[in-house]
């Protein structure tokens, strides 16, 4: 663990939800910030932790060195300033700051006071909500404050009850009873419970009185907290279910080490029946060889020592069983009577798997040294400590001419740029790195690490693949797949033309389509092969218009109803002739829909809203504006402007409207002018 992380333990109040806790160096400066920090005061972490300092969100700098004066004076300041966030906004909040002086840090609370009266709210409504009757005594046995089920339980108004003595509301009686808790409290300052017959809470109860003291020590009173013993009862009831339905093994033994009480597992375990384990020896179901430890053990809870968890046999009727046992009741030291509670799992599989584990190093050995990866293992300052056979063939030394050195002294010292790397994280996994053997030719590695910790310390466990054939093998495929991709958008480019050759009119159209599309993607934030999804899709669109005669395309008058029905199936035409054509990408039915509308008004399917692919939604857009702006044989272009309020007007009916936003935004900032 590092020390950071040891310093924010000591932090106090880092659970609070209505304020913020940060730490602060002896200059004021912060060195932690949390999300409430930035809610409240507006600054970020990276702000934050740069340069901000308890004096800059300070009203009047003057108030800091007051502050700072009286915490390193006394080692804590409270009290009210005013704050003032990132804008400069004021408000007034609590602000409490606290020394620590083993490691010269501070802790700093800002609480505002509207978060205060929030604070105050809850804790009402927490008092309030709570089940029992609680009500707070002065040293008068006066209530000072009582809960709801208080009032409910006495069945009288809240002005009945405070103010009044306690024995007059509970017991209808002038003096507090014998065994009065409160009473005792006022004698000695502890706590007590007492069982007490109240005749206006319900009977018989189990009270707990609990000292209030003021900051300077002195006695202000009680709260007294009344638990109806029928609640306790059924308390003691789930304990015991627990206890026996567990599913570690409970033990219970006396101070003369005779079992009180054993739950079902632990009789599971150990092949004996529950009435069987009561009043045994407890050492007597232990292996002879580990009585002695168990032994001291119990000796050591008995004087009130902690004891961490440990290894025993145990004598089970069938066979022996390993437990990993813990102590974790220690007896009260009042207790003349004192029990402990054992408490353990079987680890019996556990041990038998160890053993399987040894029988295989051999094996992992074997592995290790004959795995074509070179495998080694450093030290925690990087020395190499461990090595494999293939280590050997990559650093072109023998094994004792590596062990010992530090791994930069083979890998440069830019690898252990790469090591530094693990601060942030466990492993590092298939990291290039480029490495020069000797003068040789630089060989292209695989870089994996992984850290491990145990009790003999951090060890690193490096592997290095050599991928340079691999490297080569990809950078001819690349080469290769560079003029694929230049002949692949040749000859979309070219299945485009041949369309726009039956129709002079419409020339460069799915051009410029396919270019406002990439546009608009782009501006939505479409990745890099969607994007190329739009592009083919464009340059393709109305390939389908192949199978529609030309004099039907350049008409220049009013098309007939039949001839419109033929142009309305170019979708499906060229979803029919692109549809086997291997595209990585869903370009066939991207066409397929680019007529399709929102509210089911489109072709050649009527498709609606969430069944339209988005790239279509796209496309759709962009070919309504490029064709309402250009010059068609039956009426002349209508310009950008008309274009733009046709699917302004239209947005959310029949075009989706977060692309017409996105069109709209391109036309806007000057990216696209249709010519």
């Amino acid at each position: 663990m590092s020390s950071f992380k040891r310093v924010e333990e000591i932090v106090p109040y880092r659970g609070i939800k209505h304020a913020t806790v940060e730490l602060l160096d002896n200059e004021g400066k912060f060195i932690t910030w949390g999300q409430f920090s930035t809610r409240l005061l507006g600054y970020t972490k990276r702000e934050a932790l740069k340069k901000l300092t308890l004096k800059d969100i300070l009203e009047s700098p003057k108030d800091f060195d007051t502050i700072w004066n009286d915490q390193g004076r006394t080692d804590y300041f409270f009290g009210y300033t005013n704050i003032k966030n990132k804008e400069n906004k004021i408000f007034r909040a609590y602000l409490a700051i606290w020394r620590h002086k083993e490691t010269e840090l501070n802790t700093v609370m800002i609480l505002s006071t509207e978060e205060m009266e929030l604070i105050f709210k809850e804790y009402k409504i927490l008092f309030d909500s709570l089940p029992d009757p609680i009500f707070i005594l002065d040293n008068n046995f006066t209530i000072v404050k009582a809960n709801v089920a208080t009032c409910k339980a006495l069945n009288r108004d809240i002005s009945e009850i405070v103010g009044k003595k306690c024995y007059e509301i509970v017991h209808d009686d002038s003096k507090p009873p014998e065994n009065c808790p409160h009473k005792k409290l006022l004698e000695d300052h502890q706590s007590h419970t007492e069982a007490i017959f109240e005749k206006n809470l319900g009977g018989l109860n189990m009270v707990t009185t609990t000292p209030i003291f003021s900051e300077d020590g002195k006695l202000l009173g009680s709260i007294h907290v009344t638990k109806n013993i029928d609640e306790l009862r059924k308390l003691r009831e789930e304990y015991e279910f627990y206890f026996n339905y567990s599913p570690s093994i409970n033990v219970i033994i006396r101070s003369d080490l005779k079992i009180q009480a054993a739950n079902i597992m632990a009789a599971q375990t150990l092949n004996y029946k529950k009435d069987e384990l009561i009043g045994k020896s407890f050492l007597s179901i232990i292996h002879k060889s580990d009585r002695k430890i168990i032994k001291s053990n119990i000796e050591k809870v008995l004087k009130g020592e902690f004891v961490l968890p440990f290894i025993a046999r145990f004598q089970g009727r069938k066979r022996e069983r390993t437990l990993l046992l813990s102590i974790i009741s220690p007896p009260s030291e009042k207790d003349k009577n004192p029990r402990i509670l054992m408490t353990g799992m079987d680890v019996t599989p556990l041990i038998d798997l160890q053993k399987k584990l040894v029988l295989s190093e051999r094996k992992y050995e074997t592995i290790f040294n004959k795995s074509k990866d070179s495998i080694i293992v450093l030290d925690e300052k990087f020395h190499i400590v461990e090595i494999n056979t293939s280590t050997e063939f990559l650093f072109l030394k023998k094994k004792n001419e590596i062990i010992g050195k530090r791994i930069s002294y083979f890998l440069g010292k830019e690898f252990e740029e790469i090591m530094e790397e693990l601060k942030n994280g466990d492993e590092i996994q298939d990291k290039p790195y480029k490495f020069q053997r000797d003068g040789k030719k630089s060989l292209h590695l695989l870089v994996s690490i992984s850290k491990f910790s145990s009790f003999e310390g951090t060890k690193y466990f490096v592997y290095l693949r050599d991928v340079s054939e691999i490297i080569q093998y990809e950078e001819k495929l690349k080469e290769n797949f560079n003029k694929l991709s230049i002949l692949f958008d040749e000859i979309v480019t070219a299945m485009s033309d041949l369309v726009e050759t039956r129709d002079p009119y419409t020339a460069g159209h799915q051009r410029k389509v396919a270019h406002l599309s990439v546009l608009i993607g782009k501006e939505m934030g479409l990745s890099e092969e969607r994007l190329k999804a739009l592009k083919y899709a464009g340059l393709t669109h109305d390939i389908g218009k192949i199978a529609i005669p030309s004099e039907i395309l350049t008409k220049p008058s009013r098309l007939t109803d039949l001839e419109y029905e033929m142009i309305k199936r170019h979708p499906e035409i060229g979803y029919k002739i692109l549809k086997d054509i291997d595209f990585p990408w869903p370009v066939a039915e991207i066409v397929y829909e680019h007529h399709e509308r929102l509210d089911g008004s489109g072709y050649p399917r009527g498709l609606k809203n969430g069944e339209i692919l988005f790239e279509a939604r796209v496309l759709a857009v962009a070919d309504v504006v490029e064709a309402m702006s250009s010059h068609r044989p039956y009426r002349p272009a209508l310009g950008i402007e008309a274009a733009l309020e046709e699917i302004q007007n239209n947005k959310g009916k029949l075009y989706d409207p977060d692309v017409v936003e996105a069109c709209l935004k391109v036309f806007k900032k000057g990216k696209c002018k249709l010519q």
